[in-house]
């Protein structure tokens, strides 16, 4: 067998580090999710869990209105579909940067952190 790539075949072999990376962010925000209780069972009525997320206005991913709230984007549709299965009341926390959601991450001040992933400065 030839190893010369044939026009149309797929070539199956390493993800690149960014495919990686990013499998590892959207694993850990699923294990941070699940671990995450929902409605309480048994409870006679539907309790919501809140969980407080912090949010900045970035791109696409997180759109906010006029007042500063978030109201659109792919982490915000991502997160209320995630909230509507889960019986969660999302509480946005606003951030400045991506230091102060993980300080507020740290610190206990939020439940959720969207949106991580490798780089080298955050390496450091």
């Amino acid at each position: 067998m030839s190893s010369s790539a044939v026009p149309g075949e797929i070539r199956a072999g390493r993800p690149g580090p960014s495919v990686i990376r990013s499998g590892r962010a959207i694993a850990l925000v699923c294990a941070a999710l699940f671990l995450l209780p929902g409605p309480v069972a048994g409870s006679g009525g539907s309790v919501q869990k809140v969980v407080r997320i912090p949010y900045r206005e970035f791109n696409r991913l997180l759109v906010v209105d006029e007042d500063g709230r978030p109201r659109s984007g792919y982490a915000y549709d991502f997160i209320q579909t995630i909230a509507t299965y889960a019986g969660w009341d999302v509480e946005y926390v606003p951030a400045d940067s991506f230091s102060d959601c993980v300080k507020k991450l740290l610190a206990g001040e939020v439940d959720v952190f969207y949106d991580v992933s490798y780089t080298e400065e955050r390496a450091k």
